[in-house]
């Protein structure tokens, strides 16, 4: 993952694993004591864990990206770990609605 330092400069701010879920800036600023309790959870291999997709479900396979290619992320957003994803992705994907008002999930998420 890349982000803009300033000045025109990209630094490496991390690498994923894979199956970690990406928690907007505006989503982490409204839920981040619960997302660090959540992402405290460890737990035994994630590929052990069914994860239950929904139809808005936003899944960015890296496996294609080219030699050095990778996500740009902005400062501010939290990156949960692999278990807590596979087991609160419906939670994940909820909070991360509430916390962005152009999301296709938050009319779902605040009327129901």
């Amino acid at each position: 993952m890349y982000r803009h330092a300033g000045d025109g400069i990209f630094e490496v701010a991390g690498v994923m694993q894979g199956g970690e879920f990406i928690v907007s800036k505006a989503a982490t600023e409204k839920h981040r004591a619960e997302l660090e309790l959540l992402n405290s959870e460890k737990g035994g291999p994630p590929y052990e864990m069914t994860y239950a997709l929904s139809l808005h479900s936003s899944v960015i396979n890296t496996n294609f990206l080219p030699q050095f290619g990778g996500l740009w992320i902005s400062w501010g957003q939290f990156i949960i770990n692999r278990f807590a994803t596979a087991k609160h992705l419906a939670t994940l994907e909820r909070m991360n609605a509430e916390g962005n008002p152009d999301s296709v999930l938050h009319t779902e998420a605040t009327q129901g």
